[in-house]
């Protein structure tokens, strides 16, 4: 019974029903735990995008805050809403949750979409690479999406070094 539930909730998009069949089919051994955890981070992102479609940025951000707070430590769950809000262009936003995760602890899921944003505050983003470096140790991946922030940094930069020039050779 649990087991066509479970299939009508995912035909249907009706995620949080499914998320509140998942308990009972932990209970009736419905599956194995790796099973309902992949079900029930199916459902979070269901959740996720049906915010986004109904309201767009806005309305995800929205959602995001009246998860409680269990729901919104959950690394799977932060790098999921990271990575729509940066299809959504609201980096912000996006690497605020980033920031929030890596301070709770490191996982190298929330360092993966790090290269992708599109950020008004590069600065703060280096410093917590920083940090992780010195928290968790020399990790690859670490060094090279910091080594990334900074080109993209440079890269900006460099382009206002160019303007002054491009003035001052047009009479």
């Amino acid at each position: 019974m649990l087991r066509l539930a479970e299939q009508a909730y995912i035909r249907t998009g009706a995620w949080s029903s499914l998320l509140d069949i998942i308990p009972s089919m932990a209970k009736a051994n419905v599956g194995d735990e790796e099973h309902r955890a992949m079900l029930e981070q199916q459902a979070w992102i269901g959740l996720m995008d049906q915010a986004r479609a109904d309201q767009g940025s806005e309305g995800l951000r929205e959602w995001w805050k009246n998860q409680s707070r269990k729901t919104r430590h959950q690394v799977p769950l932060q790098v999921a809403m990271a990575e729509h809000l940066i299809e959504c262009d609201d980096h912000d936003m996006a690497q605020q949750i980033i920031i929030d995760g890596l301070k709770r602890q490191y996982d190298d899921h929330l360092v993966l979409p790090i290269p992708r944003l599109k950020t008004n505050n590069p600065e703060q983003l280096e410093k917590v690479l920083r940090q992780q470096i010195k928290t968790v140790g020399d990790r690859p991946l670490l060094w090279s999406t910091l080594g990334q922030s900074l080109m993209k940094a440079w890269r900006m930069a460099g382009g206002y070094v160019r303007l002054p020039r491009r003035a001052q050779a047009t009479p």
